[in-house]
């Protein structure tokens, strides 16, 4: 059995300063400061803790960048109603019906 474990090593922005390192406008945008890291020893991610985003320069803060998250290229979300199971609550005439969705996320390549 072949396992592998993926990890992505990063530079953490500053997002604990909220005057300098990062700060959200009337529209909740967020915008970072590309300037201020953490001081951190954390330099790695797993990479089902990351979300892919880019930046774009912030026209309202010069040197400031506007974080956007975007969907990776080639991944959709697909949610798939489950069919409804009858549980059994102890005896017989008490039974509860439960609904599952599942959520799948299909990669294409």
């Amino acid at each position: 059995m072949d396992r592998r474990v993926i990890l992505f090593r990063c530079n953490w922005f500053d997002v604990c300063d909220e005057i300098k390192g990062v700060k959200k406008d009337e529209y909740d945008f967020v915008s970072v400061n590309p300037d201020r890291f953490l001081k951190t020893n954390e330099p790695f991610v797993l990479a089902d803790q990351a979300s892919q985003v880019f930046y774009a320069n912030d026209n309202s803060s010069k040197g400031w960048q506007v974080v956007r998250k975007t969907q990776p290229r080639d991944s959709y979300e697909i949610v798939e109603q489950m069919d409804d199971d009858i549980v059994e609550l102890g005896s017989p005439s008490q039974k509860k019906r439960k609904r599952t969705t599942e959520v799948k996320y299909i990669f294409m390549n």
